[in-house]
């Protein structure tokens, strides 16, 4: 009974391992983004929907049918809907930033983080 259930937890691992560890020959040699880039992306934008999805079932439906409890005030939608626009809002804020991403990687500017870069010269 338990494997159902932990089954399915492997699987989004494998994408991400799959993700972290194989990159195509063509993000190597030429520095094109591969297309798991975008596979992770859309991955994730769905998944969050979902979980807005759920969250609204949870306290709409749920809570009342589980618990045997009076139903979630109305505050849980205000909040509810408070979420579901700022979390796009930010996330497009996000974005903004996208179109500088991309100028600094086709001109090869990679600013590096002073730590990181000072364990890399230990290193060598």
């Amino acid at each position: 009974m338990g494997s159902r259930y932990f089954r399915p937890l492997l699987r989004p691992t494998r994408i991400r391992w799959c993700h972290h560890f194989v990159k195509p020959r063509s993000f190597t040699v030429e520095r094109k983004r591969p297309l798991q880039n975008y596979f992770h992306a859309v991955l994730g934008l769905i998944i969050i929907a979902l979980a807005f999805y759920q969250v609204r079932t949870g306290f709409k439906t749920e809570w009342s049918l589980t618990t045997g409890r009076a139903p979630v005030p109305n505050a849980a939608n205000i909040v509810w809907y408070i979420w579901v626009v700022l979390m796009p809002l930010l996330y497009a804020a996000g974005l903004l930033f996208l179109r500088r991403q991309l100028k600094q990687e086709r001109s090869g500017i990679v600013k590096q983080d002073p730590a990181t870069s000072s364990q890399m010269s230990q290193r060598s």
